[in-house]
């Protein structure tokens, strides 16, 4: 078994038995990998790679986006919404800028939004 096939697998089991909170911190998770892989592709010029990375990245906030319940009340989703609309504006500039800071600001956000949903799921224990 190959190291990609190995964490492909982690990935089906951990998400198989995931609350939904979890799944949040898996998918926050999954996009933090993403963003310093396509930091490291701005930084090396690697372009093909950079525009995998993004979309890859893209697609992530897209999915957390379009999971805002809009039940939750504006005071939560409203907010929630515009961040993820600043963080996908930013990686897509960022892309066409190859600019790191833009993919820094967007790490640090989502970093402490992973953060916020770690501290509730510790509360829930």
């Amino acid at each position: 078994m190959t190291y990609q096939q190995y964490r492909a697998s982690d990935l089906d089991a951990r998400i198989a038995g995931a609350t939904p909170l979890q799944l949040m911190l898996i998918l926050l998770d999954g996009l933090l990998d993403e963003l310093m892989r396509a930091r490291a592709h701005i930084e090396h010029a690697r372009h093909e790679a950079r525009l995998r990375s993004v979309t890859k990245c893209l697609n992530l906030l897209n999915g957390l986006a379009s999971h805002v319940d809009a039940a939750d009340g504006p005071g939560v989703t409203q907010p929630l919404a515009k961040v993820y609309d600043f963080c996908m504006r930013a990686v897509a500039q960022a892309s066409v800028e190859a600019d790191v800071t833009k993919l820094d600001e967007v790490t640090t956000v989502i970093a402490q939004l992973a953060e916020g949903w770690r501290s509730l799921e510790a509360l829930r224990g």
